[in-house]
């Protein structure tokens, strides 16, 4: 009988699990979005020349996997607070760092994640010659992307390519074009 009482609290106690600090996600975006401190708006970065602010490296063996695929990538700032969501920058590695928006609810939960960079080119086989790839967050959360790029392809001897998209985070955290 004493075996049984035993075994039973210990069968109790063990399948309890109490929660730690941190382990849940609404922890640790919070925690998160203290450690990379807020992205000064206008945010600005320009590909080719500028060294994106680095703050915060992600790690495999943490809850930044649930977030951010590239575990060689880094989260570079969190927008102002806006009460309703967290809004982080972050790089991807490639060629260069490719910047990012994730955005974020209190209490977790992915809203919306979109390249803010390069990806929106959609691409053509062609040689570059050169190429602007700029991006900038107002501080009403206007997003403003301009990608130009000159080149050849086979078929002629110099095209200009330039996109403008603008982009705008809602009140929801959404980004919407």
């Amino acid at each position: 009988m004493k075996h049984l009482i035993i075994t039973s609290f210990m069968l109790l106690f063990g399948c309890v699990q109490k929660e730690q600090p941190g382990n849940n996600r609404a922890t640790y975006i919070r925690e998160l979005a203290k450690r990379v401190s807020t992205q000064k708006l206008p945010f600005k970065y320009d590909m080719a020349n500028d060294n994106p602010d680095l703050r915060h490296k992600i790690s495999k063996n943490s809850l930044d996997t649930l977030y951010f695929h590239d575990l060689n990538g880094s989260v570079g700032g969190v927008l102002p607070d806006t009460s309703t969501y967290f809004g982080f920058i972050f790089y991807e590695v490639g060629d260069s760092f490719y910047p990012f928006l994730l955005t974020v609810d209190n209490e977790g939960r992915i809203i919306d994640r979109q390249s803010i960079g390069i990806a929106h080119f959609g691409g053509i086989a062609i040689d570059v010659e050169s190429c602007v790839d700029m991006v900038s967050i107002g501080e009403d959360l206007q997003i403003d992307m301009l990608y130009t790029l000159y080149g050849t392809s086979e078929t002629n001897d110099s095209i200009p390519k330039t996109i403008e998209v603008c982009n705008k985070i809602s009140g929801n955290g959404s980004i919407t074009s």
